[in-house]
């Protein structure tokens, strides 16, 4: 199956109509963020601990999961793992998304300490609609739909089998490759953590 790559500016895309777009014509209901972590003291910590806990306070209610990552669409990591959180997603979360920072260009953890990398997708689907990697300025859809608003460029025509390779879509669970590494220690404060 091949599936067309988009580009997407988020400079010149409006958020809401992006996100709309994806609720509406893909029926996503699942949202990825990843946060930065380091050592310290032979334990991972969260490179900004603050961003961590707002994060957690004003999505508590749709978060679904928290794991150890060293792969996610987009990203790859090389001796440290990510901490992921796994949510819910629809015009709710949308809407919180939105009034927390109306500009997804700005969801990273080095502009306004928030989590980074948004990723959609529709739960069963072999492929996220929404990825993107912030910090770079990149982003993508991954849709055979046109989409039609400003700040969006076709980019390529992937074969499925080639995702993994094209925009690090891993073949595991949430399109993520778990991390494997000796140090499995997490900060007390992080939480309850899926290994």
């Amino acid at each position: 199956m091949k599936i067309t790559s988009w580009n997407v500016d988020l400079r010149v895309v409006q958020s809401a109509e992006l996100l709309d777009w994806c609720l509406r014509e893909h029926g996503v209901d699942r949202m990825l963020v990843a946060m930065r972590l380091r050592k310290n003291r032979g334990r991972w910590i969260a490179d900004a601990p603050k961003a961590c806990a707002r994060f957690e306070r004003l999505f508590a209610p749709y978060i679904l999961e928290r794991f150890l990552a060293s792969g996610w669409p987009g990203n790859e990591m090389l001796r440290h793992p990510g901490l992921l959180y796994l949510q819910e997603f629809g015009p709710r979360v949308k809407e919180l998304l939105l009034n927390v920072e109306p500009d997804l260009n700005k969801w990273h953890m080095d502009e306004g300490a928030l989590p980074e990398d948004i990723c959609l997708f529709r739960r069963g689907d072999p492929h996220p609609i929404f990825v993107s990697v912030i910090h770079e300025g990149d982003a993508w859809l991954l849709t055979n739909r046109k989409p039609n608003f400003r700040g969006i460029s076709l980019d390529k025509v992937i074969e499925s089998a080639d995702l993994r390779k094209e925009l690090l879509a891993f073949p595991g669970k949430y399109f993520c490759r778990p991390w494997r590494g000796k140090l499995r220690t997490v900060d007390r404060r992080l939480g309850k953590i899926t290994m």
